[in-house]
This record gives C-alpha cells, structure tokens and sequence, in this order.
C-alpha cells in the first residue's frame, strides 16, 4: 500500500487507498431498524487523515471509483497534490461489466481536482483492464531529480508470460498532463520449459524503456523499444523461499559513466549468508550501436560491509541526482556513489 502526503487545511497529511468502511456515514432510523449490527459492505476508498488525527475518506466521483495512487512527480510532492486512477464499469449493479472506463486525477484539500479520462485500447486494437494487477513505480532512466517516470501495473498474459502496462504523465503541453500508454508481453526465453513470474522493476528514458522480468530460473532484461532480451542464471542457491528470494532484488538506476545524463537500468541484492554482510548489482551491458549484449555482475559493484559498519535499508539520491549506497560506522557515515 503506497502512502503519500496530502495537503489538507494547510497542512500534509498521510494519504492512502485502501479497502474501509465510510467515517462519515450515519444511519437514519430506518437503516437501524433493518441493520441494528451496523453491518456495512467495505469498498475500495480514497482515505487521509484531517488536521486533527480524523480519519476522512472519498468513496467516488462521477461514478468512478479509485484504483491506485499514481508516482508522483516532485512538483506534486512538494505541493502536496496527490495523482491518481479511478475506474467507472460500464455494466450495471446487476449485470457488471468486464470493460471499465480508466481516468486520472489529483487529490488536493481534500478534492478531487484535474479529472481526465483517458484511453487504454490502444487504438481501439487491445483493451487492458487494471484491476487485479500488481503496481509499482517506473524508475527515470534520464538524471533528474525526479526519481520515478511514471507507473506500471503487470498480470499474467498470455500461457507463460506476464504483460506489463506503463502510464506516464507528460507535463510539456501545461500544467495538465498528457498521458503516453504502454503495453507489453513479457514471455520466457525458454518458453517451453519456463514461465515468467514476475516483473521486478520497470525502467523508462529518452533511450527507450525495459523491465526485468523472473522466471523460474532466470532473470530476464527486455528492451521493448529494440525488442531485445537479456538473460542470467538467478542463481537460486539458498534455503530461502521462493518469494523471499524474489524480493531481495531491489530495483535501482545506476549512473552511465559514458553517457553523462543518462542512467542504466540494474538490480541490487544481497551477498553471503547474512542479509546485511553484503550486497552485489546486476546490470546491463550494451554495444557501440545501444544493442543489448548480457546481464553482468560487475566486481566494482560487489561490496561487502566491514565489522563496525552496517548499510542502510535503502540506496538515495544526491543533490546531482546520482543514486549512492550510505554505510553508518559508528560515529560517520560512508558514502559509495553507484555508477557503471
């Protein structure tokens, strides 16, 4: 669950969907009466707390009803607006429909503000539909302080395979965004004796857009500008379980040393038999021309923590956007700017 500020009443206040009860509704005699246990449907609602610790919700607006927290981009972050989706069904309560109708918005002081709808067919040709999907961030390729790019959603496709959906505001038109819809299969290269499981990390920038994908045995690299795929080993030699293991891959952005301004799409995990005694990074190599060549584990990218020093849980950002790894040891912290 994504939680975001909010600014309500002049002040920032956590926000979040989730699945709840309405606050504010009150009974009338009558609804007593037929539900004297107060029994009440939960729905999926827009919830933030008010100035004074009260727990406030929007259940819908114009019928839709909201999905998912959009990545903010800074701007909205430090304004306090927080983007959304929301979906309307065009069936009835009675005989509901497959096919919804998608829109975005902004929640600012408590409303509902810059409602757009927009299209997800693509042209007409292939209907996507959100919901049930897994969410997450799409990481900014290109080196500014926007660390996110956008949002994607990814399900099963078709036999053995995932699709993956990116929504990404384009804010170059005003100060309303135009938002740029794409969609992928992401299928094993060993489709016949491997699946796709999962997709870890999304990547998007002026040099295209990928996503590492799981399989059973392999970590997978898809360039879908240049429908390209890299492969390597994952390396399941643990008594971890499955899913843990999968979530000890963390998505980063390295810097590019030879493309300044740009960044390279990897993976962090862990190293040796404690989860904080080391950490290696799992990139990307390309040729002269941008084609992709290999996943690579570089071994300037391997570092262990030394006794007396622990990292810290998540990599951050320089003030020149570049991605660093922060090592508290004792009474300092170290600093590994990460590039490749």
């Amino acid at each position: 669950m994504r939680v975001s500020w909010l600014r309500y009443r002049g002040i920032k206040v956590p926000s979040w969907i989730g699945r709840g009860k309405d606050p504010d509704k009150k009974s009338s005699v009558k609804e007593d009466w037929e539900n004297p246990q107060g029994y009440e449907k939960a729905q999926i609602r827009f919830y933030f707390l008010s100035e004074s610790g009260k727990l406030k919700a929007i259940s819908d607006y114009q019928d839709y009803r909201f999905i998912d927290i959009l990545d903010p981009t800074l701007p909205q972050i430090q304004q306090g607006r927080v983007p959304v989706v929301l979906a309307k069904n065009q069936g009835t309560s009675v005989k509901p429909s497959y096919i919804y109708d998608f829109a975005v918005a902004e929640i600012f002081e408590g409303q509902v503000v810059h409602f757009q709808k927009i299209d997800l067919s693509l042209d007409q040709r292939t209907y996507r539909n959100l919901l049930d999907t897994r969410v997450d961030q799409v990481l900014n390729l290109n080196k500014t302080q926007d660390l996110g790019r956008g949002t994607f959603w990814f399900g099963e496709g078709p036999a053995r395979s995932q699709r993956l959906s990116l929504l990404v505001p384009d804010f170059a038109a005003g100060e309303l965004p135009r938002y740029q819809f794409f969609d992928s299969i992401l299928p094993a290269s060993r489709g016949t004796v491997d699946s796709t499981l999962w997709v870890r990390a999304a990547y998007l920038g002026s040099s295209g857009y990928g996503a590492f994908a799981l399989t059973n045995s392999e970590i997978q690299y898809h360039d879908l500008g240049r429908q390209q795929v890299a492969v390597k080993s994952f390396e399941r030699y643990t008594f971890y379980e499955s899913m843990a293991f999968t979530n000890l891959h963390f998505p980063i952005a390295l810097s590019d040393r030879e493309h300044p301004g740009q960044k390279i799409p990897a993976m962090f995990t862990t190293e040796n038999s404690g989860l904080n005694r080391g950490v290696k990074f799992k990139t990307i190599s390309r040729d002269s021309d941008g084609n992709l060549i290999e996943i690579t584990s570089p071994a300037s990218l391997h570092f262990k923590t030394e006794k007396g020093c622990r990292s810290l849980d998540n990599p951050v950002t320089t003030e020149d956007s570049e991605p660093a790894l922060d090592y508290y040891c004792g009474n300092k912290i170290l600093r590994v700017k990460l590039s490749y």
